[in-house]
Formats: structure tokens, sequence, C-alpha cells
């Protein structure tokens, strides 16, 4: 596992690459969702055909799934930073 720390909206990283609630949050303190698991919903999420899907509705589905599987009250910047690591990965590719 890589010792890069990735601050996701109100989450913050540890070494292990786990992200945990700040205070400030509606989840637990003691929560901790995986980035690969943030990755791995989004990736659940879009379209296997190749069919394009926006923002808007990624993000909104994006954020019921995580919350729904991991108790997890994530926002549409943890969206953001998530979309946008895996497109740094070369994981996804925008639209165009």
């Amino acid at each position: 596992m890589s010792d890069e720390l990735m601050q996701v909206g109100g989450l913050r990283g540890d070494s292990d690459g786990n992200l945990s609630a700040e205070p400030t949050t509606n989840i637990s303190p003691h929560k901790q969702v995986p980035v690969e698991e943030l990755q791995g919903v989004m990736e659940e999420l879009i379209p296997s055909n190749g069919a394009a899907i926006g923002n808007k509705s990624l993000s909104e589905l994006w954020i019921a799934k995580v919350n729904e599987k991991h108790g997890a009250n994530v926002s549409k910047d943890d969206y953001w930073n998530t979309r946008n690591r895996l497109i740094e990965e070369g994981q996804l590719e925008t639209g165009g």
C-alpha cells in the first residue's frame, strides 16, 4: 500500500489508506471507509457497456450507494475527490 494519503471532504486518510470521519461529520469518528472501497463503488456504478453517465447522476447514485453500503455520510466533495483520483490513476475517462 502506498504511503500517499487522500483528503476526501470531511474524511481524512491514515497511513494505511483508510479514511476516517472528522468529528464534524455525521459518521461515527471511528468509522473508516478504505479509499479502494469508495473507488470500487464508483466503478460498480459506471455502465460496463461504455454508455455515458453524467456527473450529476453518477454523484447522486454514488453518494446513496456509499451511504447505504457503509453507513457513511459522504458528500459531493468526496465524490469529486474519488472521481478525480480515478481519472489520475487512468481508471476513469471523462466524456468529451
